[in-house]
């Protein structure tokens, strides 16, 4: 992630796995602030919104939720979705691409 993705960011789809390993489905949406290094990507039909920055040495994202206000850091090395992944599973839920060509099953 770099700062392409900040001028031209991409929404995507994840999952959601549950306890008993069945998964629902959300599209990820960014949305641009006024402020060029900084993203809020929002999960549809769930709570769930995620504020990340660009800074000078790493990615620094933060779950924007009740309880959960920790900022995490991520080399730009890191693509988006693995860092909107990681950040939406600090809560304890399996969060993973919903992308069948990349992602392997979970068994």
């Amino acid at each position: 992630m770099d700062w392409r993705d900040f001028v031209c960011p991409h929404g995507f789809t994840v999952r959601y796995y549950r306890s008993d390993l069945l998964y629902t489905c959300h599209n990820v949406l960014p949305f641009k602030t006024s402020s060029p290094n900084h993203l809020i990507y929002k999960v549809m039909r769930s709570a769930d919104k995620i504020n990340l920055w660009l800074t000078e040495d790493d990615i620094v994202s933060q779950l924007d939720v009740m309880g959960y206000r920790n900022y995490l850091h991520y080399p730009k090395s890191c693509g988006a979705l693995e860092v909107i992944c990681g950040t939406l599973s600090q809560r304890g839920i399996l969060v993973v691409p919903n992308d069948e060509s990349s992602q392997p099953g979970l068994f």
